[in-house]
């Protein structure tokens, strides 16, 4: 559970926004009779430090950045997530885009190693990203996940952050997606070095759940009404042979 809570608690600050509509952009007709949707999406990132005394060092945590220093060496590395604003054009095809990215800088008279902690499970520090959309729709969803120190490197527990979904506008005429859905986002492992890591994302419109089953209603519909019509002519034909 311990696990689960590090990153949770460090977005308790970050209000979740209703579903609201908002003006500009939204569906598209393009010149070709297809279809874009355009919005625009802002990322911002959150870290929070795990537990000190189970920390050999320090860690100090203030909205986007975080700073680690070795209690050995004195050396210090201070890692920032620089987030993203743009707009985006978006169908059924997956595209690759940006979450954002980790600057990470180092100082000391000496090579900056990160500081190990005294238990396996014990986090380093806590990650999270508030994915946001303010037009043509103002929703948010959050993503989270601990770092771990294992072998001089901090990784973050998982594979890849799970799926987050964003509602859509729907128009009539319009190809029925309902959500945008950012999946294949991996935390970047970090290691001691001054690199800039950027996390990448993917995204796709999405037909919304619904529509599936108001099709197969419809159909269903369709079907009942031909037998319908189709026993009435049967049974007329033999009312009539029968009157003969």
């Amino acid at each position: 559970m311990r696990r689960v809570f590090g990153w949770a608690a460090a977005m308790l600050s970050v209000s979740v926004a209703p579903t609201t509509t908002a003006s500009g952009q939204g569906w598209t007709h393009l010149p070709n009779g297809g279809w874009a949707y355009f919005t625009d999406y802002t990322t911002t990132g959150f870290f929070s430090c795990g537990t000190p005394r189970y920390l050999i060092g320090s860690c100090v945590a203030s909205g986007n950045t975080v700073t680690l220093t070795n209690e050995q060496s004195g050396s210090t590395m201070t890692i920032a997530f620089q987030g993203v604003q743009q707009t985006i054009k978006v169908g059924p095809k997956v595209q690759r885009l940006s979450l954002g990215s980790f600057v990470r800088t180092t100082t000391g008279s000496v090579p900056f190693e990160f500081p190990p902690t005294t238990g396996y499970w014990q986090r380093v520090f806590s990650f999270g990203i508030n994915l946001t959309s303010t037009t043509p729709l103002l929703a948010s969803a959050l993503y989270g996940t601990n770092y771990y120190y294992r072998g001089g490197v901090l990784r973050g527990a998982g594979q890849q952050f799970g799926t987050k979904s964003l509602p859509m506008l729907g128009i009539p005429g319009a190809p029925t997606l309902g959500e945008l859905q950012f999946f294949h986002a991996t935390p970047p492992e970090l290691d001691p070095s001054n690199e800039t890591l950027d996390l990448g994302v993917s995204v796709v419109a999405t037909p919304e759940p619904v529509t599936a089953v108001l099709l197969g209603t419809g159909m269903f519909i369709t079907f009942g009404a031909g037998a319908a019509s189709r026993r009435r002519r049967n049974r007329v034909a033999r009312e009539s042979a029968s009157g003969d």
